[in-house]
């Protein structure tokens, strides 16, 4: 293959073990042509064809080509050594020739290496970019040719994000194939495709159709760019063609199967003229435009996957009329419209995905009329209406989803007697009504996922191993949800007030978070915040002013004597309002002892106390117990424990003591917490409204009140603490629980606007092998990866630090006044205006730096979901004279909500409510150096809540040099 002026050359490296990872590497023709075209020319020959990569270095290189696989084979020639002064080894997946050393001046054969780290040592120039004497046998000089541009994950076997087929010693190469490609522009691209040459398609005089057919995948060719590496050209007969399958008489193509292959541009219209095809795959791609109408002539398709593209527009009518077709799969497009009636045509379908994409209207009842269907797929959609009982005909349905659409009404008893169907997933609907009871009786079921819909009753138990559950609704087969402690100390009386209880209770906030629809459906088409759910915003949350309210303390004996009767009091603010004398309880008894009370004004938030036996007149086991006291306006938590858990809370930790008593413990923690907002100067208040003993861990949306208090905790077993074997371990103030109830509260993690190694994947500009600004040689330097001061790494960043730190309190109190504002909203709250000053370490203002910000942002990372800073810039911005510069802001205008929040236009776009893109690192460029600063979200919300609602402005300091 000549190295023709004008087109570009790549090598495809196809290792022999499973599953046969592909390497894709550019050739530097036009740099390197001597190398190239000799690389090429081995190629072609076969000469790699079945060679080991016989030298693996970790972190250095990985190195093939030798016959011999000794290290000192080759081709029985050497070629003139080649350099050229932008051919650098200063990247990993630089490849380049092996100097054997040997004659001066022609060195290079067939061996080469791929550079795993940058590897200037072995550049035609020193260091200091004075030449080498490349003709000493002790010089390295080695003739750099190509780099990686796709696969180096399957070259480094011990980078982090390595493929469990990495390179390893002793690997065989199956065998390297040349693409040759040309710019869409360029004349030879441009050009009438020639197949009747004899080599494209043998015998063309007989074989006319496959002549057109091929002529047609040429001019297809032209039309997908990006990396589509594609080895169609008319030098290579069509069997060979990357993705092209001919019909076993050679007459016609009967397949194109190019998922994956990094095709863009519009979907080409010439697919029309593939007119024998029976397979079409164009998935996983970046297709864009509409598919076009002539897709009908397509008269023998019966497979076409077209999922994972850009393509938009309604569904071509034709498609309606391609009746052979058992395989449709279109989903994860943008497409538009509905599901025609002429889908009935399609009665061979097996298979038919329209899962994300932007569809709407009801499922016709046509559809159901498709008897051979077993797989449907129509999640993530805007579909309506009621689900069709007619589903109940295709019976041979294995897997049915329609989740993450509008649908209402109720589940059709008819969809579970399907036979067949092993995989039924309804979430994120409106459905209402009782689960059907057939549910529970079909036991072919694998996955069922149901929940959230307004669904009523009870779970059929049969399906408890099956379902994919969050909701608050119970098995048919459970227990009443909780019951009272029995019981817990032997010996004599124990008098207990577990809590005081607030009547009448009032509903919280129910909130829909952007996409997620777990209590009600998101009511806009693009995000504008947390909205209260639309059955929701004129609720009342507190009592008013001069409302009276009924206060219920819960006093019980937890001994195992029956005590004598004895005296209580009420007080509030240490004035005593009543007392009286209750009767008494027999051992495990309760009783609820009342009192009314006018809720205080707004200013007002007095402390509620109840206490019995208040002189001590009655002999306990445990005398520390017998009185609680309560913000009366406080933030209400729900507290369960486990069994275990509450047996473990009954044993004192302290080697001097014996027993404790569990609420006790409890009311001590959240007294310690009262402390840290008292400390913090937050107005708010928590109290304790419940203390249950459950069955499963999840009462905080099973039980009937989940909605009514402000926040649910449980105290489990899971935990090493709380067993009967490690209690010991248990602090009196935990500070991870307290970590846990301030999240009740609203507050965010400020641990998720951190910074370290693992959520960098910027290069470092200085130490291309390091991350921007966290690599070894910053730490234990004069800066680090982002690390907060003390005042604000607090108990939300840090349990082993008990205390509220500045942007804790401030969101906080960013919500005085309401019931527990929106998870995260006070994130919202950001300046109209922020600008950044650049100043060197002296505090001087620079001038002219160009900073690039790099944002914090989700990231799908083979199949999981990682948060991590990226090396695409969101925007950049330069400073001016002053040393200045305005950061843009992006996103929308959202809704300003109950709390008084709104998200606004900011730098970091449509702020996430858990913090995670809150964070930029900022890469700093001027003519002396290059150098990293970062700047937080946090930084913005506390300069809002110090008043600088309309402009703020950050300090950063560009170091040169660079640590």
């Amino acid at each position: 293959m000549a190295i023709i002026e004008g087109a570009e050359f790549y090598a495809l490296v196809y290792l022999e073990k499973e599953p046969y990872p592909e390497i894709e590497i550019k050739l530097f023709a036009v740099r390197a042509p001597i190398t190239v075209d000799n690389f090429i020319k081995l190629v072609e020959e076969g000469f790699y064809d079945g060679l080991t990569f016989h030298r693996v270095v970790p972190g250095e290189l990985v190195q093939t080509g030798d016959p011999t696989g000794t290290g000192d084979g080759g081709p029985g020639y050497v070629i003139e050594d080649e350099f050229h002064p932008e051919l650098r080894h200063d990247a990993a997946g630089v490849v380049a020739m092996v100097n054997s050393g040997n004659p001066p001046g022609g060195t290079n054969g067939s061996q080469f290496y791929i550079t795993l780290a940058p590897l200037p040592d072995r550049d035609d120039l020193n260091l200091d970019g004075s030449p080498k004497d490349c003709e000493r046998d002790e010089v390295a000089c080695h003739s750099v040719f190509g780099k990686v541009t796709k696969g180096m994950h399957l070259i480094d076997a011990d980078s982090e994000s390595r493929h469990h087929s990495a390179v390893q010693q002793g690997d065989v190469i199956q065998k390297i194939e040349i693409i040759k490609q040309y710019p869409a522009d360029s004349p030879i691209a441009t050009k009438p495709a020639n197949c009747a040459n004899g080599i494209a398609v043998p015998r063309p005089q007989s074989n006319a159709t496959l002549v057109q057919q091929c002529e047609t995948l040429l001019n297809i060719k032209r039309t997908l760019a990006g990396d589509a590496k594609l080895n169609w050209s008319e030098g290579i007969p069509v069997r060979k063609w990357h993705g092209v399958s001919v019909a076993g008489s050679g007459s016609e193509i009967v397949a194109l199967q190019l998922k994956g292959r990094g095709m863009t541009g519009t979907f080409p219209p010439e697919i029309g003229e593939l007119v024998d095809l029976e397979i079409l795959d164009l998935s996983n791609n970046q297709l864009t435009g509409e598919i076009p109408d002539n897709i009908e002539n397509l008269h023998k398709l019966r497979e076409l996957y077209l999922h994972v593209n850009r393509l938009v527009g309604a569904m071509p009518v034709g498609l309606w009329d391609m009746t052979t077709l058992d395989t449709l799969s279109l989903g994860e497009n943008e497409f538009t419209g509905g599901i025609p009636h002429e889908i009935a045509n399609l009665d061979r379908l097996v298979l038919l995905n329209l899962q994300v994409n932007k569809l709407s209207g009801p499922i016709p009842v046509e559809l159901t009329q498709l008897r051979r269907l077993e797989r449907l797929t129509l999640s993530h959609n805007q579909f309506s209406g009621d689900i069709p009982p007619e589903m109940g005909n295709l019976t041979n349905l294995i897997s049915l989803r329609l989740n993450r659409n509008g649908f209402t009404g109720e589940i059709p008893g008819e969809i579970a007697e399907l036979p067949n169907l092993r995989h039924l997933s309804l979430a994120g609907n409106a459905l209402t009504g009782v689960i059907p009871a057939q549910l529970g009786n079909n036991s072919s079921f694998e996955t069922l996922d149901i929940f959230p819909n307004y669904l009523q009753g009870c779970i059929p138990d049969h399906l408890r191993s099956v379902i994919q559950r969050d909701t608050d609704l119970l098995y048919c087969d459970e227990p009443p949800i909780a019951w009272s402690p029995e019981p817990v100390f032997e010996g004599g009386i124990d008098l207990v007030t577990r809590y005081v209880e607030r009547q009448p209770r009032y509903p919280v906030y129910t909130v829909s978070y952007l996409a997620n629809q777990f209590w009600c459906p998101y009511p806009f088409d693009e995000p504008k915040g947390p909205v209260l759910c639309q059955d929701n915003p004129s609720i009342k949350r507190n009592p008013a002013p001069g409302d009276t309210v009924q206060l219920i303390a819960h006093v019980s004996n937890f001994g195992d004597t029956d005590s004598e009767q004895f005296d209580f009091m009420w007080s509030f603010d240490g004035d005593v309002i009543e007392t009286g004398i209750h009767e008494g309880l027999a051992s495990g008894g309760s009783a609820e002892i009342t009192i009314d009370y006018v809720w205080p004004d707004q200013d007002s938030n007095p402390v509620v106390t109840f206490e019995v036996d208040t002189e001590n007149q009655i002999d306990e086991i445990f005398e520390l117990n017998n009185s609680v006291h309560d913000w009366i306006k406080g933030h209400t938590l729900g507290i369960y424990f486990s069994e275990e858990s509450y047996e473990s809370l009954k044993l004192s930790a302290d080697v001097a003591g014996e027993i404790q008593s569990p609420e006790l413990w409890f009311h001590n923690n959240i007294d310690r917490f009262n402390e840290m907002l008292i400390e913090a100067g937050v107005k708010d208040r928590v109290r304790t409204e419940l203390y249950l003993i459950a069955a499963e861990n999840n009462l905080g949306t099973k039980h009937e009140l989940s909605l009514m208090v402000d926040g649910w905790w449980g105290l489990w077993h899971d935990t090493a603490a709380y067993t009967l074997e490690g209690y010991r371990a248990r602090m009196e103030v935990d500070g991870g629980l307290l970590h846990e109830l301030l999240h009740k509260l609203g507050m965010i993690d400020i641990y998720q606007m951190g910074l370290d190694v693992r959520k960098v994947r910027l290069p470092d500009a200085n130490r291309p092998m390091q991350f921007a600004g966290c690599g070894l040689d910053y730490w234990n330097s004069d800066w680090e990866c982002v690390r907060f001061s003390y005042d604000i790494h607090d108990i939300m960043a840090d349990h082993a630090l008990p205390f509220v730190g500045l942007h804790t309190a401030g969101g906080l109190n960013s919500n005085y006044g309401h019931r527990r504002g929106f998870y995260g909203e006070y994130l919202f709250d950001t300046p109209s205006i922020a600008t950044v000053k650049i100043v060197d370490k002296t505090g001087d203002a620079l001038s002219n730096v160009e900073l690039r910000f790099y944002q914090s942002e989700e990231h799908q990372d083979g199949g999981h979901f990682l948060t991590f800073v990226d090396d695409v810039a969101e925007f950049n911005v330069t400073t001016d004279e002053a040393g200045i510069a305005t950061l843009p802001n992006r996103g929308i205008t959202g809704i300003v909500t109950a709390t008084g929040h709104q998200l606004r236009p900011n730098p970091f776009g449509i702020i996430s409510v858990v913090g995670n893109n809150g964070i930029f690192i900022i890469e700093m460029v001027n003519d002396e150096c290059t150098n990293y600063e970062w700047l937080t979200l946090i930084e913005l919300n506390l300069a809002y809540w110090d008043g600088q609602t309309e402009h703020a402005e950050f300090t950063k300091t560009l170091r040169c040099p660079p640590p």
